[in-house]
Parts: C-alpha cells; sequence; structure tokens
C-alpha cells in the first residue's frame, strides 16, 4: 500500500491535489475541531467535525447613549455649515409641558398661552376674535428659535399677526404690537450669544 501510494505521488502532487493526498491520511474523527474565531460558539468552546457552530458575541454593553451621542457628533459639521442650528436644538428634549404660545398683539381667547400642539384664538381689545392660530408641536424645528439646552423651555414662541386687530377692526391695538413677536423670539437668542461671549472671556 505504501509504494502504491508513494507511485502516485508524482500524480497527486502535479494535478494539484495536495488536499486528496491529505485526505487519505487516517486522523481520528473524535479529533477534527471546528472554532469561530471570533470568540465561543453557543455550542462550546469548538463542535466536532460536521457539526455546526452558532457563534456567540459578548455580553452587550451599555452603548446606547454613547451611540446617539457619536451619531449626533459626526452631524455637527453638517449642521452646522447648513445653518441647521435649529435642526440641533430640536434633538435637546424639552419637557412638552413647558412648551408654551403665545400671541404677540395680546392674550388668546384660551388664555395668555396654550400647549404645544394646541389652538390660539387672538382677542383684541374691543372683543373681536381672529381665526385660530396652531401651536406648533413639540417635533417642530421652530421650538429651537426660542428654548435653548435643557429641559425646560423657558420662553413662548409667539404666533399669529400681532397686527392682527388693527387691520381686522381698525381699533387700536398696544402701541407697541408691531415687532413684538420677533423682537420676543429674539431675546433667548441674544441671552444664549451674551453668555458665550462672557464664558470666553472668563
Amino acid at each position: 500500500a505504501a509504494g502504491a501510494l508513494i507511485a502516485q505521488l508524482p500524480s497527486l502532487l502535479l494535478q494539484g491535489s495536495f488536499q486528496q493526498l491529505q485526505a487519505t491520511w487516517a486522523w481520528a474523527p473524535a479529533s477534527l475541531k471546528c472554532a469561530w474565531g471570533g470568540g465561543k460558539c453557543v455550542e462550546g468552546e469548538n463542535v466536532s467535525q460536521a457539526g455546526k457552530c452558532t457563534p456567540e458575541c459578548a455580553a452587550a454593553l451599555d452603548v446606547a447613549p454613547v451611540g446617539a451621542a457619536g451619531a449626533l457628533i459626526a452631524q455637527l459639521p453638517s449642521l452646522l455649515l447648513q445653518g441647521g442650528i435649529q435642526q440641533l436644538q430640536a434633538t435637546w428634549a424639552w419637557t412638552p409641558a413647558s412648551l408654551k404660545c403665545a400671541w404677540g398683539g395680546g392674550k388668546c381667547v384660551e388664555g395668555e398661552s396654550v400647549s404645544q400642539a394646541g389652538k390660539c384664538t387672538p382677542e383684541c381689545a374691543n372683543g373681536t376674535k381672529l381665526p385660530a392660530v396652531e401651536c406648533p408641536t413639540a417635533g417642530d424645528s421652530e421650538w429651537g428659535d426660542v428654548c435653548m439646552a435643557g429641559e425646560e423651555c423657558a420662553e413662548p414662541l409667539y404666533i399669529g399677526n400681532p397686527n392682527g386687530c388693527s387691520a381686522e377692526s381698525g381699533s387700536a391695538v398696544l402701541a407697541d404690537a408691531a415687532g413684538r413677536r420677533d423682537a420676543a423670539n429674539a431675546i433667548p437668542i441674544a441671552t444664549a450669544i451674551a453668555s458665550a461671549f462672557v464664558a470666553l472671556a472668563s
């Protein structure tokens, strides 16, 4: 048998059949094991020949917050270059109950302010009521105009036309009604910029 195998060696090697040559060796089947290079199998450290290995990863770490923060950091250049600071602010978790809208020309029939996703019905000094205006929902990017970092939104978002009563009835409204919305919405942003300069100076 050994002589026959030796006689076949040139043919086996020339035909690239080294694996076929190895297959003629008699390994004990129980010694043929497989393992997963990335860790261990569910079935054990290794499995026998013709068996199956189910790779098992290491225990999952609590990396969700880190992953979310990493994703946000990765988006910062794009957000800033595209003027997307409002979108960035919208990712902060403001308490929905703190998101309020007010009317720049006076008060709403519903009160001094209304909650997010609610409606404000502007009421003129003479009792005339203007068409209702919707307050944006919590996920709307408009909240980035007035809400700074933190859980609470300290300032209301002014909605509607502050000069609506003048156009509707011709009655006198507050003398400074014009521009109240833009001025009020600009206060938190100006405060944030000033705080940033103070922090840099210190």
